[in-house]
């Protein structure tokens, strides 16, 4: 039914349309058939001059071409009315037009956030030691703006003292760790998307870690009651304390910590970074 009155609506239109062309049509011959009884007037008028007679025929067939144009014109706004009124229904492959035909795709969701605080507390740190974390976090971020803005204004952007108080400023969150504890840091460094493990990639042979037992894939959680959460850290642990004393490096090997007792000084292993769930 709705097919058939969206049909109808259409040729209703389509006759509206063709009955105003005819009109149009008639009054433009009976016009021309007025001009054309007084072309004896005109030859009579003008007949000293025949240029201006040539002149004038000239004018109405350019205004007739104008009028012609103009109709045209109308016709085909009007087709686009009646196209955006629905009357002109999309058949496809010549199929009738149904609702069912219609897919409308489901609204994209709009992009939820995790506040920096959530993500904190979503690693296991407690929320009233989230917030004073992300609070200091916030003010060291602050302080690399203000540089940053600083330098751009004083011009000094992109210079050695730039990067160096830029340094500075993003190193600046290492001073948390005594604070809030190696837990806490550990899960700190996991929310801010760095690497908070430190990974064996590989033993070299006949090295301590070779003799011992290390092996490739093992995590370095401490060494020497300290814990290590990247590899400079352990490669300035190595060097501390007198040469050949036996150190504790404790290491996680899958879901087990196994403890060895090194010599202290090179381990003989290739480290790798790493970022892991606490």
């Amino acid at each position: 039914m709705k097919n058939e009155s969206l049909l109808f609506c259409r040729q209703s239109l389509l006759l509206i349309v063709v009955l105003c062309l005819g009109i149009l049509a008639g009054y433009y011959l009976l016009r021309s058939a007025a001009t054309d009884s007084d072309a004896p007037e005109v030859a009579r008028r003008y007949k000293d001059n025949p240029d201006d007679t040539l002149t004038r025929l000239q004018q109405r067939l350019a205004q007739a071409e104008q009028e012609r144009v103009w109709l045209v014109e109308r016709v085909v706004a009007l087709e686009a009315v009646i196209g955006k009124l629905g009357m002109y229904p999309d058949t496809g492959n010549g199929e009738p037009a149904s609702e069912t035909n219609v897919e409308t795709e489901p609204p994209t969701p709009a992009q939820t956030f995790r506040t920096s605080i959530e993500a904190l507390i979503a690693t296991g740190i407690p929320a009233e030691q989230a917030a004073l974390i992300q609070a200091r976090l916030d003010e060291y971020d602050l302080k690399k703006l203000h540089i940053k803005d600083s330098a751009s204004r004083e011009g000094w952007l992109k210079t050695a003292r730039y990067n160096k108080e830029l340094r500075q400023a993003q190193n600046a969150y290492q001073e948390l760790r005594p604070e809030i504890g190696d837990d806490a840091y550990e899960r700190m460094l996991y929310a801010l998307g760095r690497n908070n493990r430190v990974a064996v990639r590989d033993i070299m042979q006949n090295s301590t870690a070779d003799q011992y037992g290390l092996r490739a894939n093992d995590r370095v959680i401490e060494y020497d009651g300290q814990r290590v959460f990247t590899s400079q850290e352990l490669n300035a642990l190595v060097t501390q304390g007198a040469t050949g004393a036996l150190v504790l490096v404790r290491v996680q090997r899958d879901e087990q910590q196994l403890d060895f007792y090194l010599p202290s000084g090179p381990i003989g292993i290739r480290l790798a970074p790493s970022r892991e769930l606490p």
